[in-house]
């Protein structure tokens, strides 16, 4: 949920301040460079309360966070935002600058990699 909050605020922010200050293009990267370092501090915050897990469980953690934020991203954009398709798809890819990618490849690793920095693993 944490990450949810994170990546809706982020959002915001990138409309509200780093597009108008930076352009459209440089203002999509930064959010997705911010977010992705926002989903791994949350990672890194929450890494003992999931202890010392093997390296697969810890994988698995990153897949179940993934589908979760697809999942999100999915029921929001088509029944909050009422997107098409089309314009669902436009954010997986890297034209214009947006790092929606590496942000999910980001959430998948994140548990493993908070794990790896806090010694759990």
């Amino acid at each position: 949920m944490a990450i949810c909050a994170l990546a809706i605020g982020n959002g915001a922010v990138r409309e509200a301040a780093l597009e108008p200050a930076l352009g459209p293009t440089l203002g999509l990267v930064t959010s997705g460079l911010l977010l992705s370092v926002l989903v791994l501090a949350v990672a890194y915050a929450g890494a003992p309360c999931y202890g010392r897990q093997p390296a697969t469980v810890l994988a698995a953690l990153g897949v179940y966070w993934l589908v979760l934020t697809v999942a999100f991203e999915l029921v929001l954009g088509v029944l909050v935002l009422r997107q098409s398709g089309d314009e669902l798809l436009a954010q997986y890819s890297p034209a214009g600058g947006n790092l929606w990618l590496l942000v999910l490849a980001t959430i998948t690793i994140a548990p493993w990699l908070a794990a790896r920095l806090r010694r759990l693993i």
